[in-house]
């Protein structure tokens, strides 16, 4: 027997180890191989045989074999604000579709840009991607021109999620009972505190908005998220904030909290009683705010195609139709371009907005 062939026959291939770890490790739950396990050998028999024939594996096999581990979700917010909330009632049929798991990881701060910044530096592979309202992708780039933030360069679209609402929503003891009462006590008392889920959120923009049209002066209280900001609302330390439903709603029915109009610009179809904020007598008043999936910019088409894919099968699926419409939102997946367009016509309405009312971040 020759050197190299010694050498040969003496080094295990490392790609023949993989796939023995990985039934060891798959005898060990004493359970049939699953799609993720079937996957990988698949991927670690091409490879060997790549090898011997001496032959390279193209790239796109990864694309094809994807998703091979768990998918983590990067939400902006701290648990209990509509992002998510809507991003936990959304995981499990996605990770039904995807046949991987689907971890949910919040992460707040910045209004957002803390979560960006994360998911703007992971690998475009797939397995790292965001779920984002209009206040991240839409407001904070315009009104925080600082964090250098542009949601189609950062990121690759990948689908509408939801048409996620908030309420204009008040301390169940303030004496008043509709939008023009508010705005009398604003008028009578200059400077009342009014809370948010962090400066340069849509949530912001929606106060800053109302102020301006309406000609009051409430002073912003940011907080992160509306896991904090609703029950600030809720003990008095602040008389009002704009929320989304899945946050108030246990609180409206014991009367700790008095949901008064709609921000966006029509009514939602899950509460018609609700009037919006136009219709109660602030006209050119109207806040629409989209929810959805991003992942980091350069990630391969094949694996954007199939994350839509399946994110719009779980977002349409009837249980989840259902569920959603509980939290006061409309499940609506789109493709990729769809959800670029969207967030394109977000970008001009918000940003010529942000400029016309001269708002800006505390």
């Amino acid at each position: 027997m020759t050197a190299t062939n010694s050498a040969r026959h003496a080094r295990p291939p490392a790609d023949a180890l993989v796939i023995r770890l990985a039934m060891e490790d798959q005898a060990r739950t004493h359970s049939a191989p699953g799609p993720g396990l079937c996957a990988t050998l698949r991927m670690a028999y091409a490879i060997v045989l790549g090898a011997a024939l001496g032959v390279a594996i193209p790239q796109g096999v990864g694309a094809q074999e994807y998703p091979l581990r768990s998918i983590r979700v990067i939400v902006p917010f701290p648990p209990g604000g509509q992002p998510d909330v809507l991003a936990r009632t959304i995981a499990q049929p996605l990770s039904d579709s995807l046949g991987q798991s689907v971890v949910i990881d919040n992460r707040p701060g910045g209004g957002g840009a803390v979560a960006a910044d994360l998911v703007k530096r992971a690998a475009p592979d797939g397995y790292t991607v965001l779920i984002a309202d209009s206040s991240l992708y839409a407001v904070l780039p315009t009104l925080n021109p600082a964090i250098n933030l542009d949601p189609l360069r950062d990121f690759e679209p990948v689908s509408l999620a939801a048409m996620s609402p908030i309420f204009l929503t008040v301390n169940g003891d303030l004496p008043v009972r509709s939008v023009s009462e508010l705005l009398a006590l604003a008028r009578s008392k200059p400077g009342l505190p009014f809370g948010s889920s962090g400066s340069g959120t849509s949530h912001h923009l929606a106060l800053e908005l109302l102020k301006s049209l309406a000609g009051v002066d409430f002073i912003h209280v940011p907080y992160k998220g509306a896991g904090q900001a609703v029950p600030a609302v809720v003990a008095g330390d602040v008389v009002a904030v704009f929320a989304g439903i899945a946050s108030i709603a246990q609180h409206e029915k014991t009367g700790k909290l008095r949901v008064l109009a709609i921000a966006a610009s029509t009514r939602s179809g899950q509460r018609p009683d609700i009037p919006t904020i136009a219709e109660a007598g602030v006209a050119g008043y109207g806040v629409d705010i989209a929810l959805g999936y991003f992942a980091p910019a350069k990630t391969p088409r094949e694996i954007i195609d199939r994350l839509s894919r399946d994110i719009v099968r779980a977002v349409n699926a009837p249980q989840t139709r259902v569920r959603l419409a509980v939290l006061g939102v409309d499940s609506n997946g789109t493709s990729p371009d769809e959800f670029a367009d969207l967030i394109r016509k977000q970008n001009r309405q918000y940003g010529e907005l942000i400029r016309a009312t001269g708002i800006h971040a505390d």
